[in-house]
């Protein structure tokens, strides 16, 4: 079953990595109300996603409810060696998340996009270095797959 629904966990990575939490955990252990009010997000709806996240081994929470940094959650850091922020903001952009949407038609027929309520027709690996998604400038590393196990 982990593999049907893989995408939920990679859709919360990228909520992650755009919400900075690894940044804002930097100085130390918080909870969730501490991290929504640090990020500008609705507690509860943070708590269902960090959770879910330490249970795939990105970020430690304690027996107090408090997230913290693991070794994973240190590469998700903006300025860190190999970070990987950037790339998990790249893959959950809408650019990127639509295309993979578009699967069983590009296997179906061949066209690696069509759908014309789609913003372009080449292949993504085309678009993405010509048009960057807004976040791409802001994110080292975006360009390039990570090297680490993740």
């Amino acid at each position: 079953m982990r593999l049907a629904t893989g995408y939920r966990l990679s859709q919360m990575l990228h909520v992650a990595a755009k919400l900075a939490i690894a940044d804002v955990l930097a100085d130390g252990p918080k909870t969730r109300d501490e991290l929504a009010g640090l990020t500008g997000t609705h507690a509860t709806s943070l708590h269902r996603a960090l959770p879910a996240l330490a249970g795939a081994g990105v970020f430690a929470q304690d027996g107090d409810g408090r997230f913290s940094l693991n070794a994973r959650a240190e590469l998700l850091r903006s300025h860190v060696p190999g970070s990987v922020r950037g790339y998990a903001i790249l893959q959950g952009e809408d650019r990127v998340w639509n295309a993979w949407g578009q699967a069983l038609h590009a296997v179906r027929t061949g066209e690696p996009r069509s759908i014309t309520s789609m913003e372009w027709t080449s292949p993504i690996w085309e678009v993405i270095p010509k048009r960057p998604p807004p976040s791409m400038p802001a994110c080292p590393g975006a360009r390039r797959r990570p090297t680490s196990q993740w």
